[in-house]
């Protein structure tokens, strides 16, 4: 026999552990939220089919880079969030913008980043997070993939990528002109392999057409509007840039780009 007392503390704590579990999924205040979802293509689809905010911003990137940490901090404008590398994908907002948190684990982007793509127009912005202190091959595969997608999409306008090198601070860090060198080679050798694995018949289908012409000297900007920024969340080096780019558009200043 359970009494009453014990019925409405039983009752009060269901209810309680269910006001929690929503709580984890959903994190909202002053106008700011999180999505969590344990399967990539849930939560990526569920914002998909959302209203549409006034700006996307994709951050993307190696695991490790600091793409978590980053979309915690631009969602709630707190530095120095403990994170872990995150092997899930987060969306969350802040104001009219919204945040997609790409994990770095999966080396193919997924359907719903090309979704994404394809169902934005100019109001796209990419924030491609790498580890200045690593080698370079994933963050260009991955920048790869994000211009071969955005030109078989046929956009008219420019694709936007700002490249944060994390890490500057470290004594072992490449700064961003040394990581714009390393970006340009891996992309070249990317052109070069794709085109010799494509057949006549693809190369002939204008929508199988690489980004860029393969035997040509490869020029970053004139691909796209790339910009390179030194950074550092540890330290809260270029955030003031970060936030510039990513909720104004406003691409770092010459010094620190590719221009």
């Amino acid at each position: 026999y359970v009494g009453p007392e014990a019925s409405v503390t039983l009752l009060g704590s269901l209810i309680l552990a269910v006001v929690l579990w929503h709580l984890i999924k959903l994190v909202s205040y002053s106008g700011k939220a999180i999505i969590d979802d344990e399967d990539d293509e849930n939560v990526l689809a569920r914002v998909l089919q959302q209203q549409a905010f006034t700006q996307t911003v994709l951050l993307c990137g190696p695991s490790g880079a600091g793409k978590t940490r980053l979309f915690y901090l631009l969602c709630h404008q707190q530095p120095n969030v403990p994170t872990v590398i995150s092997v899930r994908a987060n969306v969350g907002f802040h104001g009219s913008v919204r945040f997609m948190d790409y994990p770095g684990h999966d080396a193919q982007l997924s359907d719903q980043v090309t979704d994404l793509i394809l169902r934005s127009t100019e109001n796209l912005r990419t924030v491609l997070m790498v580890d200045a202190t690593k080698p370079l091959a994933p963050a260009a595969d991955l920048l790869f993939q994000l211009l071969q997608q955005h030109h078989q999409q046929q956009h008219r306008h420019r694709m936007s990528v700002l490249v944060a090198c994390n890490k500057s601070d470290l004594s072992n860090a490449k700064n961003w002109r040394r990581v714009k060198i390393q970006l340009r080679t891996e992309l070249e050798r990317l052109l070069k392999l794709s085109s010799n694995n494509s057949t006549t018949e693809e190369k002939k289908n204008k929508s199988d057409q690489l980004w860029w012409p393969p035997n040509k000297p490869l020029v970053l900007e004139d691909a796209a509007d790339i910009g390179l920024l030194s950074t550092s969340l540890e330290q809260d080096m270029g955030l003031k840039e970060l936030n510039d780019y990513c909720f104004q558009g406003v691409m770092p200043e010459p010094a620190t780009t590719l221009r």
